[in-house]
């Protein structure tokens, strides 16, 4: 699962291994560190191993996801998630990347609708 939130950009995924754990990624370390200022009970971010798609992890036990999704559900108090992204600081730079994924996405859309059947 991606999330494009106010606190950052997050992958989540179950660990390989063990269903007990989820990987909560990230591409910075300030990502995971306002997470973690949102949700204290987080561990502590991890380094991932050389050549890992993301730079950075917490190891999440999946009791603790509902938590994070709610608290980041918690956060959304504006109308335009672009808009008020353009308005953090610690957020901003990011928002060409996110005009970009939007434009992929909307782009998929067209297409996905001008294929699909008229509804009847």
């Amino acid at each position: 699962m991606w999330l494009f939130s106010l606190s950052g950009f997050f992958s989540i995924v179950q660990d390989a291994q063990d269903n007990t754990l989820h990987h909560i990624r990230a591409r910075t370390l300030d990502d995971l560190d306002a997470l973690r200022a949102l949700i204290p009970a987080l561990p502590r971010p991890v380094l991932s191993h050389p050549g890992s798609d993301y730079r950075c992890r917490i190891l999440c036990p999946s009791a603790l996801l509902p938590e994070v999704l709610t608290t980041l559900g918690r956060d959304i108090g504006y109308p335009n998630f672009k808009s008020e992204i353009a308005r953090l600081p610690s957020q901003k730079d990011r928002l060409p990347a996110y005009h970009k994924i939007w434009e992929v996405m909307a782009a998929w859309g067209a297409r996905r609708n001008a294929e699909a059947p008229a509804a009847t």
